[in-house]
């Protein structure tokens, strides 16, 4: 008998350190840091690029991500097999 076979994919939830670098023109160094945190604060950062900063990516656990799911299984075509959450958190998800 001729076994077939199927795909499948993972998502996992993940947390990781990304690095965005700017510049600050400042008199001295301790007006540099205060004028840097508020650049941050205004979200002057958020449209500059930023590099993933290596070896921080860490598995999310269910606890961490408040019940939602961290991992989840699907078919190719996108029926979701497992899930390792709550299956209530999310009312589009039916249980498996």
């Amino acid at each position: 008998m001729t076994m077939e076979t199927f795909d499948f994919y993972v998502d996992q939830k993940v947390t990781t350190w990304y690095r965005t670098h700017y510049e600050i023109e400042a008199e001295n160094l301790q007006e540099a840091k205060k004028k840097a945190l508020e650049f941050y604060e205004k979200g002057n950062t958020s449209d500059l690029p930023w590099e993933q900063y290596d070896g921080t990516t860490e598995l999310m656990s269910v606890e961490e991500n408040n019940g939602a799911s961290v991992t989840e299984i699907y078919t190719d075509m996108g029926e979701m097999v497992y899930q390792d959450g709550d299956k209530n958190y999310l009312p589009q998800i039916k249980n498996v």
